[in-house]
């Protein structure tokens, strides 16, 4: 919640998967929620992130980590 405020449509993002931390994929903020919703506790402002080479590894419902770039 603190840094929404810094994120942008088309904000960089890094994905590693936790299956295979070392495997990267880059994608970028497609959109931002207008709402913020409460999630174990935290309030989150949903993302969703376009990634930008998708191969066969990566699938839904995956854990992942997510670093966003912001400028």
């Amino acid at each position: 919640e603190d840094f929404i405020k810094d994120i942008k449509v088309g904000s960089k993002a890094i994905i590693n998967p936790l299956a295979n931390p070392d495997k990267e994929y880059e994608g970028k903020i497609s959109r931002i929620s207008n709402i913020a919703v409460q999630d174990n506790g935290e309030t989150v402002v949903p993302v969703e992130i376009t990634i930008t080479e998708v191969d066969d590894f990566l699938l839904p419902n995956f854990n992942i980590n997510i670093k966003i770039i912001v400028p």
